[in-house]
Order: structure tokens, then C-alpha cells, then sequence
């Protein structure tokens, strides 16, 4: 049973004070830190892979660059102790790889140089002037340490310890490119740490060790930038390294992208407000009514099913104001809605599987707001539920406060949306009131015998009502049900055929030429049955939603058995609103007091192989079936399917009113 209850308008979004780009930003390696420095990508946004193979690509360019430099003049910042005094003939070591020296110095070099971020200019001039006094007065300068000749004892070993470790570093690169992001970011760190320890390690080789030079000093403090911007110009083997890695993060991205957001795991703080993603809609347009409004309903037009973008759609609303006097009948047009799924892209970017076709069609989605024209009609008491007579739009009954029904007829308002030069009655009055006993919430118009209609109430009672000349004449009451009549639901298949559910937990299906009995009856829920639907395509299933939160598939084949061929329990609070697909006969829309609108398609199953893990997490498993989450609204109460634009609903909710076309449907 729906609450009723005084609300006001809601305040005005405030946007995130953050963008996705600020949280995207790549942590930075600072020239000789540690990796332990760079912030943990993983706690920072939900692009992490990428974050971190960045990392892992920086680290190992320095030590290269590094290398490089120690090859032409010495032993810089990223060379190894080997290196430091091996002739200029001989094949350096791998970058990274520091070996430790079985010879004893004969003379220790004091250094006091590190290649970090906080040395000095001044300090490297000092550094390299004492390496330039331990060397027997050798001039700083490294031009005639090129020129040295001797011989080592270790040479022969070197050279086999070098190929040894070329190969299993090889081994170790090639496993670096199969193994997973956390993987890689261990193996940054390590990398980092190498470098470090490369750039403290102090030549002792005799007379033949190389000195540093203050050009070589300043080179290994300089940016991570420069390092990157040298490699980027000849580093082919870098760049295929950035695109297997980049590689990989996409498909990471792809696994959180099917994370749902869930509004009973996270609760919004003051001033959060959701944000949608306008590439998961072909269309989203939102508008914001004066009064909240309890109901809606699409009205068909002259137009029919042969549509073509921007669309056009004509809806009924009614209000639910702090007076009686001041609620109303709306009747909107809505014109010029374009798609939407661009909103948030550049012009020549592209969507993510858009074919050639939808590129062409760019220029037909013109980035401007749709249109609205209104006409109010005042309606006394606040409208618990309205719906139109599909044969005839422009009749539209509406359940008031009041405990009565009006029955309208409102063709001059509707002609006037299309045409403002056409006159209307100020003031227009119902064209007949249905009286009862209390307040209700049930209703529906035959979808074959055209004028039929149906009502229930809180006092229990259901009416059949038949157009008759001048007015509406009731049959009933059908006073079976124990408590409150919560909806009502013509069979699409048989004219005297409904079905109704109830507070007293049931659902009855009638046959109106009884009217004692019904013909079936189950207790359907634990709990307040709040809403029913009958499936218009395959006629013998039925959905109904409760006040726990769930909802269950029906096969009235098979109904007297009171078991449901599914249950589904994903919404968190009661259910306000279901209504199956006019297009698929296996889709259908759920509305909940949770502010969400789901989607789901129950011919989708659940693949065990490749969506347990993916799909579903270890407390809170998420449906296959739940194809679309439609969000950022506030005290959903109706979801309907437009009866002529394929696959496109609208709610209406405290925020207001929403009209949208997912785009995986």
C-alpha cells in the first residue's frame, strides 16, 4: 500500500566538486625515490591498472636512460659495480642487475653522492671534486679514462655471469608481460630499488675506475620526464611494452565496469548527488515538476510506431499538493528529444561500439533541450493514480483523495498542445464521478472492451464500471479481499477476466459474470502485495512486487500450486511499480522505494564458467537476469513503457519526471 505523504520540491543538484580526471592522474616516481613514495593506485580511483603498468613503464625507462649514460662516461646513477671498470669495448650489464665485486678495493672512494631528488647542484660540484683528489691526480674530467688498459682476472667470469643473467632476465620479461597488474606493481617497486641501490654502488677497481662527471651528476637528478621524453623518440621496444600494457588495463576496466552501484552499500552524503553516464543512454531527459506528482501515464498519439529522432510524446500527470485546491490534472507535450549518448563526449570521439551507420547519423543528434508545452486542469484533492483508455487517450481517469474517481474527457486540451490557437473551456469538469466509500489506489481500463473499468479501494472493495448512455454504470462490489485492494489487472486475452492483489498478502484472479467468488486465489507474498502485471505478449505470466522488496514470476498454468516459476529479491525496500515490455515478452521494469528503476530479461541465464567471478561478488551476488539500473531519482512511485517508442520508459518520482532509452536495449 502506498504511503501518502506531504513533500516539497527537491533543492537543486549541486555537481562533484572533483572530475574523473583529477582522480586519474598517475603518481609521479621522483628521481631516485623510492616506490614506496607513489601513492597506492589501487585506493584511488577505479582505474588502477592503468595507474600502475604506468608506474612500472617510468621505472624501467630511467634505469635505461640511466644505463645509457653510465655506458658513455662511467658509472652514472643506473649502472652496475662490474661496469664501473670494464673497458669501453666491453657490453655493459643489463640495467638494474648490481653485482657485488670479489676484489677488495685498493684504495675506498669516499661518495657522499646519491642520485635522489634533494642533491644540490652545489653539493654534486663538491662530490665530484673529491673524486677527482682520490684519483691520483687524475683530472675529473673522464676524457682519459677511455684510454686505460688492463687487464682483469674476472673477465672471463663477468662475461659468462652477463650471459647467464641476459638470459634469465629475458625469461623474466617475457613472464612480466603475462603476469597481472599487482604483479607488475611489485615488480616497479623492485625496479626502483635497483635503481637506487645502482646509483649509491661505488667503483673501487684500482686506478682503472671511472669518475663521475658534474654533466653525468645533473643528468642522473634530472625529472622523470626528460628521461621519458629521450626514450620516446627511438625506444620502439618501450612503446610495444606501453601497448600490452595498456592492453591489459583495458580489459581491468572492463572487469570494474561491471560493478553496480548499490544505494544500500553506500550511503550519499549531504550534498552528493549521482551524476548519470550519458554514453549508457541513447536518451535521458529529466524535467522537474512544481508539485510532486503520485502518477503518470503515456497517452497514445496519431503518430504510431513509425518514429524518427528528435521524438514527441504526449503524458498525463497529477499532482500531489499540501492543498487540495491547489492540485491539477497535467497534460504535457514533450517535443525535440534528441539522443543524449554524446552528451559527455567530444564531437569526433567515438562510442564504444558505434558502427559506421550511428557515425553518419551524428548530425542528426543536435545537442539542445527538449521542449515542453503544458496544460493544467484543477483537480480537487491530491491524484492517488491516473490512467488513460488506450482506444481513446483523451478519456483519462484519475483517483482522488476525495474517495471518488473522475472520468475526463480532455480531446480540446490535447488539440490545444498541437495548436495554441485552439479554444478551450477554462474551468473543464469531469465528465462523470465514480463515488466510494474510501480512498484507493486500484484501476485499469480494458484493453479490449473498450469503455470497461475497473476500481478497488481501501475498504476491500473492487467495481466493474460499463460506459452506458449518458454515463457509467458499476457492477459489484467484489468484497472478497480481507484488506486494502491494491491494483487491478484486465486479462490481455479474455474481456471479463481480472486479476487483483491485495494487502491481506494475495492475488485473485475474477471472472466478472461471478461476482461472489473468485476464480483462483494464492497468498502470493509474506507481506503487502503492492502491485501485479499481466504479460500482453505471452498471456499466461504474471508479475507481482511486494513490500519486502521482491518480486515474483507467476505461470497462471500452473497458479493454484501458490508457487512462483521465480522469485527475484535485489530491491532493498517495497515495490512500487512493475510492468512488462510492450516489445519483449520476456523483459520487464521494476520500480522500488529504493530510487531505483531495474530492468530485467528473463531469458538470460547465468553462465557459470564466466560470470560468477566477474558478475557477482562473494556477499552480495547480482542477478543475470538485471540487464539496466536506472538511478538518481528520490521516492520512485510508477515505471511505464511508452506504448509507441520502442524501449523507452518514464517514471515519475519526487525528483520528478524521467524519460529514458537504455542503451543495451
Amino acid at each position: 500500500m502506498f504511503p501518502r505523504r506531504t513533500v516539497k520540491l527537491p533543492p537543486i543538484h549541486k555537481k562533484p566538486s572533483s572530475s574523473p580526471q583529477q582522480q586519474q592522474q598517475r603518481p609521479q616516481v621522483p628521481p631516485g625515490g623510492d616506490a614506496e613514495d607513489v601513492p597506492n593506485p589501487v585506493a584511488t580511483t577505479a582505474t588502477t591498472t592503468k595507474v600502475a603498468t604506468t608506474t612500472t613503464t617510468s621505472s624501467k625507462r630511467t634505469l635505461q636512460q640511466q644505463q645509457q649514460r653510465g655506458n658513455s662516461a662511467g658509472a652514472g646513477a643506473g649502472g652496475d659495480e662490474k661496469n664501473a671498470g670494464t673497458p669501453a669495448n666491453k657490453s655493459p650489464a643489463k640495467p638494474g642487475v648490481v653485482r657485488e665485486s670479489t676484489t677488495p678495493p685498493k684504495k675506498p672512494t669516499k661518495r657522499v653522492l646519491t642520485a635522489t631528488a634533494g642533491v644540490k647542484e652545489g653539493d654534486a660540484v663538491s662530490a665530484a671534486a673529491d673524486d677527482a683528489d682520490n684519483d691520483d691526480g687524475e683530472e675529473g674530467n673522464g676524457e682519459g679514462d677511455d684510454e686505460i688498459e688492463y687487464e682483469d682476472p674476472f673477465e672471463d667470469e663477468y662475461e659468462e655471469e652477463d650471459q647467464v643473467n641476459q638470459e634469465e632476465e629475458e625469461e623474466e620479461e617475457e613472464g612480466e608481460e603475462e603476469e597481472e597488474d599487482p604483479e607488475v606493481e611489485g615488480a616497479a617497486e623492485d625496479e626502483n630499488e635497483s635503481a637506487e641501490a645502482a646509483a649509491e654502488t661505488t667503483p673501487t677497481k684500482g686506478k682503472g675506475a671511472r669518475k663521475m662527471k658534474l654533466e653525468e651528476v645533473t643528468a642522473a637528478i634530472e625529472p622523470e620526464e626528460d628521461a621519458e621524453d629521450e626514450d620516446d623518440e627511438g625506444g620502439e621496444d618501450d612503446d610495444g611494452a606501453d601497448e600490452d600494457e595498456d592492453g591489459s588495463g583495458e580489459d581491468d576496466d572492463e572487469e570494474e565496469a561491471l560493478n553496480v552501484f548499490r544505494p544500500d552499500t553506500y550511503n550519499l552524503e549531504k550534498g552528493e548527488v549521482l551524476e548519470p553516464d550519458n554514453s549508457a543512454y541513447t536518451m535521458l531527459h529529466q524535467m522537474t515538476t512544481y508539485w510532486p506528482c503520485l502518477s503518470m501515464d503515456f497517452l497514445p498519439d496519431v503518430v504510431g510506431a513509425t518514429r524518427h529522432w528528435p521524438h514527441t510524446m504526449y503524458v498525463a500527470a497529477g499532482t500531489q499538493a499540501t492543498q487540495a485546491s491547489e492540485n491539477s490534472l497535467m497534460l504535457l507535450k514533450i517535443s525535440k528529444l534528441h539522443k543524449t549518448n554524446r552528451d559527455d563526449l567530444e564531437s569526433d570521439e567515438d562510442l564504444p561500439g558505434e558502427s559506421s551507420e550511428d557515425e553518419e547519423d551524428r548530425d542528426e543528434d543536435v545537442d539542445e533541450d527538449a521542449v515542453l508545452e503544458q496544460k493544467d486542469i484543477k483537480h480537487i484533492g491530491a491524484i492517488n493514480r491516473l490512467k488513460c483508455m488506450k482506444q481513446q487517450p483523451s478519456t483519462i481517469a484519475t483517483w482522488s483523495e476525495t474517495k471518488q474517481v473522475h472520468i475526463w474527457t480532455l480531446r480540446d486540451q490535447l488539440n490545444a498542445l498541437d495548436d495554441p490557437r485552439y479554444t478551450t473551456a477554462a474551468n473543464p469538469i469531469p465528465l462523470q464521478t465514480l463515488n466510494h466509500k474510501a480512498e484507493g489506489f486500484a484501476m485499469d481500463w480494458s484493453p479490449i472492451s473498450k469503455g470497461w473499468f475497473l476500481t478497488g479501494d481501501c475498504l476491500h472493495n473492487i467495481y466493474c464500471w460499463k460506459p452506458a448512455e449518458p454515463a457509467w454504470i458499476g457492477e459489484g462490489p467484489y468484497s472478497v479481499h480481507k484488506s486494502s485492494v491494491e491494483d487491478l489487472q484486465w486479462s490481455p486475452t479474455e474481456s471479463t477476466v481480472f486479476a487483483s492483489c491485495s494487502s491481506d498478502q494475495t492475488i485473485r484472479i475474477w471472472d466478472h459474470r461471478t461476482k461472489k467468488q473468485p476464480q483462483l486465489t494464492v497468498k502470493a507474498h509474506s507481506c503487502d502485495v503492492n502491485v501485479i502485471s499481466w504479460n500482453k505478449l505471452v498471456p499466461h505470466l504474471m508479475v507481482s512486487g511486494a513490500d519486502d522488496g521482491t518480486f515474483n514470476i507467476w505461470d497462471l498454468r500452473t497458479f493454484s500450486s501458490g508457487t512462483p516459476i521465480s522469485q527475484f529479491i535485489y530491491h532493498t525496500k517495497q515495490i512500487t511499480s512493475v510492468e512488462w515490455s510492450p516489445w519483449e515478452d520476456s523483459v520487464l521494469a521494476v520500480a522500488g522505494a529504493d530510487d531505483q528503476v531495474t530492468i530485467w530479461d528473463l531469458s538470460l541465464e547465468d553462465d557459470p564458467e564466466e560470470q560468477i567471478a566477474k558478475r557477482k561478488t562473494p556477499a552480495d551476488p547480482v542477478p543475470p537476469q538485471l540487464t539496466f539500473v536506472h538511478m538518481g531519482v528520490r521516492d520512485v512511485k510508477e515505471v511505464h513503457w511508452h506504448p509507441q517508442i520502442k524501449n523507452t520508459l518514464g517514471c515519475n518520482s519526487l525528483s520528478g519526471l524521467q524519460f529514458f532509452l537504455p542503451a543495451n536495449l
